[in-house]
């Protein structure tokens, strides 16, 4: 009971001291708060994203399939094959099972036709393996079977018939009804599907969410293709490791010449070095945005420092200031103890404070971070302060007490000689002079660190900015369009009337400069098919090149300001009713003509998707270096065949102020034309960019780090600040007597800055040493420039001597203004 007294009477003397100091209290706990708050918000974030498993049972057990052919080039990966994928089921001694999802047949989306026109929604068409590797329940009804999933085998009904609903899909469209089992559901190209069942609440694939979940309906006795579109998920069976499941996988892979050699020739595989690697599914999920947190976590941990070396030369400043006082506790009989519980209790009193603010901080910054995300993180919807976040704020604020409680005390003197002169000021020690100096020191090489981290970023960035995309995107809109596979458009030649009315009507538009449809560059996972040339058949044994692949319209490259050299097609040669590659006419990037034909005009030029059977669609244009696998990676290998799926984008160039007014009338004039037509994502060729997974890691990294950098920055400078003020007052009688003697005005300036200079050269100094290694961490997301780039570093160091010699113009202004006569007077 006495100690409970003890600590409550501590506290409230605590209480009284912080507002006598409101404007110190004020700067320490927003000091702290802010360090806590932006520990704690890229904590949560940290924690939701990478840190928590999968959201399935024994989630470290999940490994993801796919194929790597290094042959084609080091970052080409492909799916399983169909056949692939049921020899290594059945063959393989370390997976429980495996199961298969996507395919280029099934696409991720589906218009669900309606009374009111068509409607899309994701789709995720899954084995039944899948399903029961992952562990899913029904909520309502049951979820697809081995029987559901047959109906592309030979014999089987060879209709897509069932369907199982999402869980926010149920809820959203259908009100939570349990009456919808059974029901029929009427899907594009006139399909009836029996929903089963709905899936429980928060079910969802790995690496995104879905609204409907159809049968993939692989089979293994269909023929053999090489057709690798198919994302393949493993469960370890119990006690095997990863590496034991490679080996694995290798030993099945080496096998495939034999088991399948119309498929796996021995030719290919040793040209194209395919092999199969199993990678761990949270790894593939994530994509390497773990690095980039864990780097985000650093910079805030290093800011976080910073304020805790602010903070404590506050208090050490402050304490300076006291030592009278806590003298005459001392000569008036106050122990040692009971100065110790008093600072205690004040700085266990603050920290908790700002402990508090911090997390009220953090929890507003997850919440812009998510709404302005610049890409899906995958579970950051789900990031919100839990209890790990408030046991991450309440650590740091006891690790800010402990810091700053043992500083203090070890640093409090209990010398009664300053009670010797009465009122006349005491200036401290040498070593407490140095040790205030020594925490400047240290924010402001922390403050270098940051800087510098941002400098290297911030020239990636511009690098990344600066390449051109090969297209103008300023002022494009681009609608997705998705015409329901009925009788009216299963045929390319109704397609092809419908976009081209959908051209001259949109066209017609005020405000609308040019038209045109076909598959955007950077807006979709291209497909890699192998190409065969007519001036150039294969050796034996040799592999045909795999390059990616669209179909577009009249005035494509002309809407998007894509370079052409030659011609595009036209509406006459696309409606002759030829495939694009066979028979049709085509139009390649420039890197794919020059590795088909290096040195050659390829302009009249014959390929096609077939190894025979089919004429030879022509080259009747070549397009400038255009990237549409990533502004970081080499121009596409790519051609462009005429108009012929059904889906397709609307590319629309225009010269109007109001870009939300024209897509307003692009919608309605595609209603006018056919209510059936879904459109789908409607978005700027601009928006597109920047949301592209290099452009958005980029800006999301030096977004962050540059915000982490500028309170670094600020909070070093109020620190300098602080100290030279300080500083100034205590040496005022000095400079009284300096400036009584005849020193000027500009002389008494130039030694406070000069003392703030020695501190800063030495905090840039040891701050270059730090940033060598830390800007190494950001190689991997660093494009064209180097993590120790001399001109970041540069920049870096003179904005924080800039700065510096800011926060100490103040002071030095003061010191120069000192009255001689009034400063002699108080010493």
């Amino acid at each position: 009971m006495n100690a409970m007294n003890t600590f409550l009477r501590d506290l409230s003397f605590a209480l009284r001291r912080c507002r006598r100091s409101p404007g110190f209290t004020a700067v320490v706990v927003a000091v702290l708060a802010l360090g806590i708050g932006a520990t704690t918000a890229i904590f949560t974030v940290l924690d939701h994203v990478v840190l928590r498993p999968l959201p399935y049972e024994e989630a470290d057990r999940l490994v993801y399939i796919d194929a790597e052919l290094p042959g084609e080039g080091s970052d080409t990966n492909w799916g399983l094959s169909e056949a692939g994928f049921f020899y290594l089921r059945d063959n393989n001694r370390t997976f429980e099972e495996i199961g298969a999802y996507g395919g280029a047949e099934a696409g991720h989306e589906v218009t669900i036709v309606g009374s009111e026109g068509g409607s899309r929604v994701t789709a995720a068409y899954v084995s039944h393996s899948l399903l029961d590797l992952l562990r899913a329940r029904p909520s309502v009804g049951r979820l697809i079977r081995e029987e559901d999933d047959g109906w592309m085998r030979p014999g089987g009904p060879g209709v897509l018939s069932v369907a199982v609903l999402g869980h926010d899909f149920w809820l959203r469209e259908f009100g939570g009804d349990p009456n919808v089992v059974g029901t029929t559901l009427q899907l594009e190209g006139e399909l009836s599907v029996e929903v089963l069942g709905v899936l429980e609440p928060g079910f969802q694939m790995p690496h995104d969410g879905a609204d409907l979940w159809l049968p993939l309906g692989l089979h293994p006795t269909r023929t053999p293709t090489n057709f690798h579109g198919y994302r393949v998920i493993g469960r370890l069976a119990e006690g095997i490791t990863l590496d034991a499941a490679s080996a694995d996988l290798a030993r099945l892979t080496a096998q495939l010449p034999e088991a399948f050699p119309e498929v796996y020739t021995t030719s290919f595989m040793r040209e194209s070095g395919f092999r199969t690697r199993a990678t761990p599914l949270r790894a593939r999920v994530l994509g390497g945005l773990d690095e980039v947190l864990w780097i985000l976590f650093g910079s805030v941990g290093l800011l976080l420092l910073i304020a805790y070396s602010n903070v404590t030369n506050l208090f050490l400043v402050r304490a300076d200031a006291r030592r009278r006082d806590g003298a005459i506790r001392r000569a008036l009989g106050g122990g040692r103890l009971g100065l110790a519980r008093q600072v205690l209790s004040e700085t266990l009193l603050l920290s908790l404070i700002a402990a508090g603010i911090g997390v009220w901080l953090a929890d507003g910054a997850i919440r812009l971070f998510v709404a302005l995300a610049p890409f899906d993180v995958p579970r950051l919807g789900d990031a919100s302060i839990g209890l790990a976040s408030l046991a991450m704020a309440v650590i740091l604020a006891l690790f800010a007490w402990v810091t700053l409680a043992c500083v203090l005390i070890l640093s409090s003197s209990s010398d009664l000689t300053v009670l010797r002169d009465g009122g006349v000021r005491q200036t401290a020690s040498r070593s407490r002079h140095r040790v205030r100096g020594a925490f400047v020191v240290t924010q402001m090489a922390l403050s270098l660190v940051l800087l510098a981290d941002a400098g290297v970023m911030f020239r990636s960035f511009v690098r990344l900015r600066s390449v051109n995309p090969g297209l103008e995107p300023a002022d494009v809109l681009l609608v997705d369009l998705h015409p329901p596979a009925t009788r009216d458009y299963l045929q390319p030649s109704s397609v092809q009337r419908l976009y081209r009315e959908v051209v001259t009507r949109v066209s017609a538009i005020p405000g609308v400069e040019e038209a045109s449809v076909g598959g955007v560059p950077l807006t979709y996972e291209p497909v890699c098919l192998a190409v065969y040339l007519e001036d150039r058949p294969l050796e034996p044994g040799q592999i045909a090149p795999c390059v990616n692949q669209s179909t577009v319209a009249p005035g494509f490259f002309e809407t998007l300001g894509i370079p052409l050299q030659g011609r595009e097609v036209t509406w006459a040669d696309t409606e002759r009713g030829l495939e694009p590659w066979a028979g049709g006419e085509v139009v390649l990037t420039r890197a794919l003509a020059a590795r088909l034909w290096p040195g050659e005009e390829p302009i009249g030029k014959g390929i096609r998707l077939r190894v025979t059977g089919a004429p030879y669609a022509r080259v009747v244009g070549v397009t400038g270096d255009l990237y549409g696998d990533g502004l970081d990676r080499p121009p596409a290998e790519h051609v462009f065949g005429q108009l012929w799926y059904r889906s397709n984008t609307l590319v629309v160039k225009l010269n109007a102020d109001a870009p939300e007014d024209v897509a307003a009338l692009v919608q309605s004039t595609i209603r006018g034309l056919d209510l059936a037509v879904a459109i789908g994502s409607i978005q700027t060729m601009g928006d597109v960019l920047a949301r592209s997974a290099t452009m958005a890691r980029a800006s999301l990294t030096l977004i962050l780090v540059g915000i982490g950098a500028m309170m670094g920055l600020i909070l070093s400078a109020v620190g300098l600040f602080g100290v030279l003020a300080y500083v100034v007052g205590q040496r005022q009688g000095e400079i009284g007597i300096r400036m009584a003697i005849g020193a000027p005005m500009r002389r008494v300036a130039a030694m406070v800055i000069g003392d703030s200079l020695k501190l800063v050269v030495m905090g840039v100094a040891l701050g270059l040493l730090g940033a060598l290694p830390a800007t190494q961490l950001l190689r991997s997301l660093l494009f064209e420039v180097s993590p120790g780039d001399p001109i970041s570093l540069l920049i870096a160091a003179t904005l924080l001597v800039l700065v510096a010699l800011v926060a100490s113009w103040l002071p030095a202004h003061r010191a120069a203004r000192v009255d001689p006569m009034v400063a002699l007077r108080a010493e």
